[in-house]
């Protein structure tokens, strides 16, 4: 193996650069093609951040973003791809060609957004996936494309499948009463996911009761003003009581993930969720208020 590949270091260097009738090449043995690299304002550049070795990523940054990308079809409008190698979860985002530029530079935001988020939440000791490495392809300043990868975390399912799947309720309320907590820390220490849907919460059955998990975060806010942090702080309860809305659970059992809250008051968050999905995308001021103001 590489010993730079394994050496947690942050490097800026130029990626190599397009030839006429070409295509875009890594700098790699065995890959004929290679242009060196362009000088200028508008030459591709890659920063790639190794925190931890990683066998995913060989070589030097730009060999190793374009080996992640030769793996992720990526569509010339944008998108959002991953997959999975060994103990190695690997996203990527981004676009090809002009036509998808304005998207893929939103979507590469979206990645390095989250690579931030989840390492700003492992150093507060938030249960979060290992960020072992991450990446962009910035041109003329403006990110096109970007990879993320995180450790597997093995034997976990999405919170929404366990309350679906798992027959014991004793174990449901116990996976419910857990993420409560996690998201009582999390927002204790004043961080919120502004994405808390089921899909994002995993857990994983461990001994006589259960861990979980935060992923995809990359809308995650910290530092906000005192008025922002009960603003975030009710639309993460909201949207987790929507999902929890979903799978049908009554408000006695949804209490255990919202701790040190009546059952009257979940009852009323999950009447507010049923009204914001009967409403779908028709503004709801009666809960816009809630969440901006909590009244």
């Amino acid at each position: 193996m590489d010993t730079a590949a394994s050496e947690p270091a942050t490097r800026r260097e130029s990626a190599p650069s397009l030839r006429a009738g070409s295509s875009l090449r890594a700098e790699a043995p065995g890959l004929p093609g290679y242009a060196p690299p362009r000088r200028g304002p508008l030459a591709p550049r890659v920063l790639v951040t190794r925190l931890s070795p990683c066998p995913v990523l060989p070589g030097e940054d730009g060999a190793a973003l374009e080996g992640v990308f030769a793996r992720l079809p990526v569509p010339a409008r944008g998108g959002r791809e991953f997959f999975r190698e060994g103990e190695w979860f690997v996203k990527g985002s981004g676009a090809r060609g002009r036509r998808g530029v304005r998207e893929g530079w939103r979507r590469a935001r979206r990645i390095l957004g989250e690579a931030r988020a989840l390492r700003r939440m492992a150093d507060l000791g938030l249960p979060v996936p290992e960020v072992a490495a991450y990446g962009v392809e910035t041109v003329g300043g403006f990110a096109r494309r970007a990879f993320l990868v995180e450790r597997w975390i093995e034997g976990t399912v999405k919170l929404g499948r366990f309350l679906q799947d798992c027959p014991d309720p004793a174990l449901r309320r116990a996976a419910l009463a857990e993420a409560g907590r996690v998201v009582a820390r999390m927002h204790g220490v004043g961080l919120f996911h502004r994405d808390l849907s089921l899909r994002n919460l995993l857990v994983r059955p461990r001994g006589g009761g259960v861990e979980v998990f935060l992923i995809d975060a990359p809308q995650a806010a910290w530092g906000a003003l005192p008025f922002r942090r009960g603003m975030f702080r009710r639309a993460d309860l909201l949207r987790l009581a929507r999902g929890l809305r979903t799978k049908g659970l009554d408000p006695a059992e949804a209490a255990a993930a919202f701790p040190g809250m009546p059952v009257e008051e979940v009852r009323g968050l999950l009447g507010r969720a049923r009204e914001e999905r009967r409403r779908g995308r028709t503004p709801d001021v009666a809960g816009l208020l809630w969440v901006w103001f909590g009244v």
